[in-house]
């Protein structure tokens, strides 16, 4: 029986599988541990497609900062130059249950 999801995160869409860990922009107010609900845009199970099932549940299993990137702009006949390092927030979370319809 091989059943997944796509849900929706942060303004992206994932594909998951139960027991899937996947890491996510940070989730407002929340921390490890928590429990989280998704947004199912699809659900496939048994070759079916379906647009309109329940909430995929997940935990947050770690919470961190991904690897700073620089950002440099520069504009050659000016003397214009800035130099930004960023580094995003993420949230792993375990997928806990897929819901069946």
């Amino acid at each position: 029986m091989d059943r997944y999801a796509i849900i929706n995160s942060g303004g992206k869409q994932y594909h998951v599988k139960q027991g899937d860990v996947v890491r996510l922009e940070r989730i407002a107010g929340k921390v490890e541990g928590d429990a989280v609900e998704f947004t199912v845009l699809a659900t496939h199970q048994d070759g079916a497609l379906q647009t309109e099932s329940p909430a995929v549940t997940g935990t947050i299993v770690r919470a961190g900062r991904g690897k700073k990137i620089i950002v440099f702009k520069k504009r050659k006949t000016t003397t214009y130059r800035r130099k930004n390092g960023h580094r995003q927030d993420f949230h792993e979370v375990r997928i806990d249950a897929i819901p069946t319809v």
